[in-house]
């Protein structure tokens, strides 16, 4: 498998990705209601790309681009109508690992680079509740851990 597209990620005014963590999956999956997203190549299983934010320690899902397998465009419009510019994800809990520094080790399959370090962020129901630092050596549940 190649390495997957990412998610991304506005935390602190800067763009970043977020390359181990889907949080619209848990939404799909809360909701018992996943859309068949057509699969545009094999860089991109899920089918969709989404945008978040994280402002004043709160998780805001602010895109989604993607394509149904009969045509139709997803946005976050047509998944969220009644959201106007952003969704406050309260569906979401888990960690966010965001890499940092130097990239270690290329690994061309699914999201098993290993980076530097990473900064993570415990996330309760769409609130971030704690931060801290791991180095690569700590964070064997990212990418590979080598």
């Amino acid at each position: 498998m190649l390495p997957q597209v990412p998610e991304k990620l506005t935390y602190q005014g800067k763009r970043c990705d977020l390359p181990y963590e889907q949080p619209l999956e848990a939404w799909f999956e809360a909701n018992g209601n996943r859309p068949a997203f057509h699969v545009p190549h094999t860089a991109l299983w899920r089918g969709y790309v989404g945008t978040w934010e994280l402002e004043d320690g709160k998780l805001y899902l602010t895109g989604v681009e993607g394509m149904l397998d009969n045509g139709q465009v997803v946005d976050l419009e047509s998944l969220f109508p009644d959201a106007g510019r952003r969704v406050f994800a309260s569906w979401y809990s888990g960690t966010f690992s965001l890499p940092q520094g130097e990239l270690q080790n290329a690994i061309c399959i699914g999201y098993s680079s290993v980076y530097e370090r990473y900064l993570v962020l415990t996330i309760d129901k769409g609130n971030v509740v704690a931060c801290h630092y791991e180095t690569n050596d700590d964070a064997t549940c990212y990418g590979l851990g080598v």
